[in-house]
């Protein structure tokens, strides 16, 4: 069906071809006749212009405003131009009056002159009078009732279009030579056309007859397996051999040659290799694509295209064999192959399209890398990556000429470099580390791990970084070479022991500390007893000691116990551990709202006004004594911060942030700074215990207590759980 259609093809398409030039060349001559008799008509219209502009008796009629001799000027001048034997006519329109005037030759106008136009004028007309050009263009004429071609030029009196000078062509005669022209070239086309289809034709049926012949021969030759073959057995009526025999069975041979060395080439090829027929299907399989999936030539020859085509899977979802019927080329696509145990096999699939025979599609090859171990490989190489960019050690890798070809971050941050900026430099020339000078222990313990193939530690040495010292223990291992086991690349841990020394040093002081909290909280304890005791003394004393100058030493002597007391019970409330064992649940609007309940009076009492602002909802696990401590430790510090008559304490509670804000004498940036630290405070009777036990009571629940101030304008105490 292809080859009848290529073979119409080579016959119509010089045909078309043929036509259109002949058609073109008509048009074209044509429009040259158009052309010739436009010209023909500017140039009298040109010179009838000139001679009524220069004629004097036309000028002289014009000065005395004879209208009537003017026109009878206009007439003679067109009837000596437009002879009756033409087939041409003119004729003279005069704007003012919308009237013809003139008219050449006399005999086709059966009217009387001059006339007015009755009927619309054409568009070019008014086109002639807004430009003063001439115009060119068709009308049918009212008075011959043919078509005519019309040329029209103004005529001037001062700056403006006094008339119109119309010199006109019919068309008959112009009808008459464009018929001629177009049976001129459609007879010659059409001979044209005959001797070319006649030979077309004849070509046609000897090429059919050889292609027939060609076919048949190289139908056997793709059947031929090589066997010997003698040239009687093949068909007399092959036209090709009838006189080269002895030729066609060397050439038989030379196939059967190179096809058996071709087969074993493919056969020895360490790629998996498999060629295709032009509809999809299985020709040829490899051995090392059968050893690689597991399945055979002759199993793969009775798969449908289809069923082959789910064996198989690009990456890139995209379809080879499709891509490359429309000649889009197939290189290193990455797929999965799907092998005899229903395993997914990484290759690499490159197609090829096997040579045509008489311009039509005879198959494919298709080329297969395995690439298992190159995946395998490069899934090694990136999880070692991840691995070297995610631990936390301070890892650096050398090659056998000492230059650099990773840093892992931690090292980076360390020594403040980036890693890009070092990798291709050799140890020796970058500063990392400054070490005590001369000292090249690390150069050298480098060259003898490559030299000797073995393990090097460094003990502790103290090195310079950024300014600061460091003291760094160094642990190199030897890199080998897999085929030579010599080492060419050198791996050092770095590893920073300073901070273990500083966490050490910290240690024992925190230690030493909460034996010496300790110690005070039990002495704290232990001075408390017989404190209770005196007070107790005291207030004996006091109901004997009724007025005079010893009550009031005895009041003074129990407000300073009661003081001393109050110290302690701070200070022990501080040293105490938490105690989670008593934590239970609690609703933080109640306890807010409970412990508010509890301050109205004080704040009554006061005259300071307290708010309260709470969403319900918040839950958490604590100790309520403790966080209703917290809240009334911050609210009578708000009352004690309040000087003014006006003053105001809020509360606010927004699910799990809690504010305490007062507009009182607030404090300055260096109040703040220490208001956390035990025994500081503003307040001439205060202990400076209860902010630090309200700061260490919301650490304990897992909170924070922040603090914003300003003199003069107040202090907000923000708890967020």
């Amino acid at each position: 069906m292809k080859r009848k259609l290529s073979m119409i093809l080579k016959l119509l398409l010089p045909a078309l071809l043929l036509l259109c030039t002949t058609i073109v060349l008509v048009l074209v001559a044509l429009h040259a006749m158009y052309d010739e008799k436009r010209e023909k008509l500017s140039a009298l219209s040109a010179t009838l212009q000139h001679r009524m502009e220069t004629d004097p008796s036309i000028s002289f009629a014009s000065a005395i405003g004879n209208d009537e001799l003017l026109y009878q000027r206009f007439q003679r001048l067109l009837d000596e131009t437009f002879p009756k034997s033409n087939d041409l006519s003119g004729s003279l329109f005069v704007v003012g009056t919308n009237k013809i005037v003139a008219y050449a030759p006399i005999e086709r106008n059966p009217r009387t002159l001059p006339y007015t136009v009755e009927t619309a004028l054409p568009r070019e007309f008014y086109k002639l009078v807004d430009t003063h050009q001439p115009q060119y263009y068709f009308t049918t004429s009212k008075i011959q009732d043919v078509r005519v071609y019309n040329y029209a030029v103004p005529l001037f009196k001062g700056d403006n279009v006094y008339a119109v000078l119309n010199v006109n062509q019919s068309t008959e005669n112009i009808d008459a030579q464009t018929t001629v022209i177009w049976v001129s070239g459609l007879a010659v086309c059409l001979i044209s056309l005959t001797a070319w289809l006649g030979l077309g034709i004849r070509n046609s049926r000897r090429e059919r007859h050889l292609q027939r012949e060609q076919d048949n021969l190289i139908n056997w030759l793709k059947t031929y397996d090589g066997d010997s073959l003698s040239v009687e057995t093949l068909d007399s009526q092959f036209d090709l051999l009838k006189d080269l025999p002895q030729a066609f069975q060397n050439a038989v041979d030379l196939i059967r040659f190179y096809r058996h060395q071709q087969r074993q080439a493919l056969d020895q090829m360490p790629v998996g290799l498999v060629t295709l027929d032009e509809t999809g299907r299985v020709v040829y399989v490899n051995p090392y694509f059968s050893s690689l999936f597991g399945y055979g030539t002759e199993e793969m020859r009775s798969w449908t295209p289809e069923f082959g085509r789910s064996k198989y899977r690009m990456l890139d979802s995209s379809q080879p064999l499709r891509e490359m019927s429309t000649g889009r080329r197939v290189e290193n696509r990455i797929g999965l192959i799907t092998n005899s145990a229903g395993e997914e096999v990484p290759v690499s699939v490159t197609l090829r399209e096997l040579p045509k025979v008489q311009d039509e599609p005879t198959g494919w090859l298709v080329i297969c890398y395995d690439l298992s171990q190159e995946f395998a490989l490069d899934r090694l190489t990136q999880q070692t990556q991840v691995l070297l960019q995610s631990v936390a050690l301070n890892v650096l890798l050398l090659d056998a000429n000492l230059q650099i070809e990773h840093m892992s971050p931690a090292l980076c941050k360390l020594v403040g470099r980036r890693e890009l900026d070092l990798i291709g430099q050799r140890l020796p020339d970058v500063t990392l580390l400054q070490f005590e000078e001369g000292d090249h222990t690390l150069i050298q313990a480098v060259e003898h791990v490559l030299t000797r193939g073995y393990r090097e530690h460094l003990p502790q040495k103290l090195a310079s970084v950024l300014g600061r010292e460091y003291v760094l223990e160094f642990d190199l291992f030897p890199i080998l070479n897999p085929l030579t086991q010599e080492a060419d690349g050198c791996m050092i841990f770095v590893k920073d022991i300073t901070l273990y020394q500083e966490w050490e040093l910290l240690s024992r002081r925190v230690d030493a500390h909460s034996n010496y909290v300790q110690m005070a909280a039990t002495i704290a304890h232990e001075v408390r007893n017989p404190m209770t005791s005196v007070r107790g003394f005291l207030q004996l004393l006091a109901k004997d000691l009724q007025g005079g100058e010893h009550q009031m030493y005895l009041d003074v002597m129990q407000a300073e116990i009661d003081r001393m007391n109050a110290i302690l019970t701070e200070y022990l409330s501080m040293a105490r551990p938490a105690q989670s064992l008593e934590w239970e649940g609690i609703h933080l609007a109640e306890l807010v709202r409970e412990t508010f309940l509890v301050l109205k009076g004080e704040a009554n009492y006061r005259g300071v006004e307290l708010g309260l602002k709470l969403t319900e909802g918040f839950r958490l696990e604590g100790n309520p004594r403790e966080l209703k401590q917290v809240v009334i430790n911050l609210v009578r510090n708000a009352f004690d911060a309040i000087e003014q008559p006006d003053g105001r304490i809020e509360i606010r509670l927004n699910e799990g942030v809690l504010e305490i804000a007062d507009n009182g004498c607030g404090m300055s940036p260096a109040q703040i700074e220490r208001i956390f630290e035990p025994f500081f405070t503003t307040k001439a009777t205060g202990t400076g215990l209860g902010l630090p036990v309200c700061h260490k009571i919301v650490e304990s629940h897992n909170g924070t207590l922040e603090v914003t101030s300003e003199p003069g304008v107040g202090t907000v105490f923000t708890i967020r759980f």
